[in-house]
């Protein structure tokens, strides 16, 4: 039987590091150094581009409200111009259960529609 010689860094206790292990420690710490500053940067664009999707959503959203309440309110003001005239001419006018905007005469006969949807 021969004996097996081992070298001297596998012996070596852990506080008698040799500068070939301290050396490559040193390396291992610099390679994980840049695979986490890699793996921080690949996470910062695709944080950049989630934050440019949300932001072009908040904008295409924002005008399509802006574009609802301008639509909204010239509904709202056809609406105040037909109820003018159609006081101004006598009727009474007032909303259905399904929100048909009618007109009754003053007197209280049969309403009549006024606007689209309202059969009384």
């Amino acid at each position: 039987m021969t004996a097996t010689t081992t070298s001297a860094h596998v012996c070596t206790p852990p506080g008698d590091q040799s500068a070939e292990v301290k050396k490559t420690i040193q390396a291992l710490r610099k390679k994980l150094s840049r695979w986490e500053l890699d793996h921080l940067r690949a996470h910062c664009v695709k944080l950049a581009n989630e934050l440019e999707e949300a932001q072009a959503t908040i904008e295409r959203l924002t005008e399509e409200r802006d574009s609802a309440e301008s639509w909204a309110e010239g509904w709202r003001e056809d609406v105040e111009r037909l109820v003018t005239a159609l006081e101004s001419q006598g009727r009474r006018v007032g909303l259905t259960q399904c929100g048909a905007v009618v007109a009754m005469p003053a007197n209280g006969a049969a309403p009549q529609a006024a606007a689209e949807g309202g059969a009384a």
